[in-house]
């Protein structure tokens, strides 16, 4: 079987249970409530953005909830500005759940994923859906309606599959562009191996909406201000550590550090991923301060399974290649804890990448 049938069969089974359901479900105008997990990233707001515009094409009500405000490098995107954050009007938040009809979970697998705004999810009383790509679902989900796959890139992928196979509404370029723009952020703009052949296909269909590709990109990464970019060369220069004997780097920003260089919502995305331009280096994780924690972001190169440490030491979880985590000890404590972690794990970091020299 080539991997075009086998993934047109993972995309069949995954909605071949439910889809006549959820046919019927849709049959009659609902009020549907769309919400992130916490600090959304670009698939957690691009695939709610575009449910939200597909679902009012098809003559439902769909708004979005986020636990907290998301970054302003999404403030382009349409009818973002319409969100909710739960943290801002917990009072509408929760208005608009009492009232909805059915609850999307987008891109997250636990509700706990989406912090103080989670006893009201668990509590929801009308018809949840989930769509994601983590592994490891939560058993708290408690709802029979889960489209988790992950073997693709992004819960966007999954959303557009969904939009294709309910055929409610027809995809515009809005839905596409938002779309694009979760699939472009999960896939590190498309450098990391979790794009898959299908992947690519469905950018292809996308472009057929012509959408303007490179005026994402710039909107999403070339918005910065320029105390950021000092922010950047501070880290890079006086906070990152090296082990190269663990094949392993971090760096570490406390909250007064990023306050004197006016820290904005945004502001370190993509900050975890600058280690890993040093050639030896498998393995990099950011570590951030604020109130309450040291927020925690992990990468590795290879196979080093960064979603199972941040799991297992940090109260965290995510990808092969990609994780969060958080810690409640302080920094210091939470810095001497990771490297002491280092000497358990310096076997399976140093073995799981090789790279090979460019040849003349």
């Amino acid at each position: 079987m080539g991997y075009f049938d086998s993934y047109t069969s993972m995309k069949r089974n995954l909605f071949a249970d439910s889809k006549d359901e959820l046919a019927r479900l849709f049959e009659t105008p609902k009020k549907i409530a769309l919400v992130v997990h916490c600090n959304p990233d670009g698939d957690a707001i691009g695939s709610a953005l575009a449910l939200k515009h597909y679902f009012v094409k098809a003559g439902h009500l769909a708004k979005v909830i986020a636990p907290n405000a998301y970054a302003q490098s999404y403030a382009w995107m349409p009818q973002v500005e319409q969100t909710l954050v739960y943290e801002q009007q917990p009072g509408a938040a929760k208005a608009l759940l009492d009232e909805s009809d059915i609850l999307f979970g987008v891109d997250f697998n636990d509700w706990e994923r989406t912090n103080k705004l989670a006893s009201e999810l668990i509590s929801f009383q009308g018809v949840k859906i989930v769509i994601d790509h983590h592994p490891n679902p939560s058993e708290n989900l408690n709802t029979p309606y889960v489209f988790s796959c992950i073997e693709v890139s992004s819960a966007a992928e999954i959303v557009y599959e969904f939009m294709l196979e309910m055929n409610l509404a027809p995809i515009d370029e809005v839905i596409a562009s938002c779309i694009f723009t979760g699939i472009m952020t999960d896939t590190g703009n498309f450098s990391y191996n979790d794009a898959s052949p299908r992947t690519y296909g469905i950018i292809s269909e996308l472009s057929a909406y012509h959408i303007d590709k490179e005026r994402i990109r710039r909107l999403l990464f070339q918005v910065y201000s320029f105390e950021r970019m000092r922010l950047k060369g501070f880290a890079l220069n006086h906070k990152m550590k090296f082990f190269p004997e663990h094949n392993t780097a971090y760096i570490w920003l406390t909250k007064e550090e990023l306050a004197q260089y006016n820290h904005q919502l945004g502001d370190t995305e993509g900050f975890v991923n600058m280690p890993l331009d040093i050639k030896e280096v498998y393995f990099s994780v950011l570590f951030i301060e604020n109130d309450q924690k040291i927020k925690m972001s992990l990468r590795s190169k290879g196979n080093f399974d960064v979603n199972l440490f941040a799991r297992k030491h940090f109260d965290g979880g995510g990808h092969l290649n990609a994780a969060g985590g958080r810690s409640y000890i302080g920094m210091e404590k939470t810095l001497n804890k990771f490297e002491h972690l280092l000497n358990d794990y310096h076997s399976d970091i140093v073995s799981s990448y090789c790279y090979e020299a460019i040849k003349e």
